[in-house]
């Protein structure tokens, strides 16, 4: 698992020479990106309504809704400082029970890596991660209380790396991209020399975005 960046990040982003063989590649993989995606949620959101279903889950919603109401209601600080020491231990109970659900960024890496292998000529292990961590996005929101949809063909648009180490990065020596088997020459202006300096900066991760203008990808 990569490990998160502290240092400051900006964007820089650069239009690709694509010959039309190379945009189907994309394209391809985009939507073998979209099928594991969707494969992905379909695993959490069974898992989330075992969940639900679950006598433990039940019996912690309901001491949380009445911890919490007693906590909104005491007028002491000292009472309200003792019953948040229920609350929390109610919260961390809760996150072991989503844990226990497969409902964790790390549950949703396991369940991407067969589906990653199956598909690695297309698709790398940091960036099959990458959309785990989409869908993990999507999990904290069903959490909440929010309704999340399976992608729909054409709605996945972007796939990034979570490294410029291995699997789609960028090759400063020759300005290009590397995805695999797959190398895009990057297309810079030589009057922008803002992007010619921040080229110069260490790149932390890829993203290749897929946009459509006036009709045409």
């Amino acid at each position: 698992m990569a490990k998160k960046s502290k240092t400051p990040s900006y964007v820089l982003t650069l239009p690709l020479k694509l010959e039309p063989f190379q945009m189907d590649i994309i394209d391809k993989r985009l939507e073998i990106a979209r099928k594991i995606y969707n494969s992905v949620l379909g695993l959490a959101l069974k898992r989330y309504h075992l969940m639900l279903e679950s006598k433990e889950y039940r019996k912690n919603k309901t001491k949380l809704k009445n911890i919490n109401k007693e906590y909104y209601a005491a007028k002491l600080k000292k009472d309200k400082k003792e019953i948040d020491k229920v609350r929390k231990k109610l919260y961390k109970d809760r996150d072991d029970i989503y844990s226990k659900y497969g409902l964790t960024n790390y549950s949703l890496y396991e369940d991407v890596k067969p589906m990653y292998k199956h598909f690695k000529d297309n698709i790398g292990s940091l960036q099959s991660q990458a959309i785990a961590d989409r869908v993990y996005k999507a999990v904290k929101e069903i959490l909440d209380g929010n309704n999340v949809y399976f992608k729909k063909r054409e709605q996945v648009d972007s796939i990034e790396n979570k490294t410029n180490t291995s699997c789609l990065i960028y090759i400063k020596e020759t300005n290009r991209i590397k995805w695999q088997d797959l190398e895009i020459e990057v297309e810079i202006n030589k009057n922008d020399i803002y992007a010619q300096i921040a080229l110069k900066d260490r790149i932390k991760f890829i993203r290749i975005v897929r946009r459509s203008i006036r009709g045409k990808k």
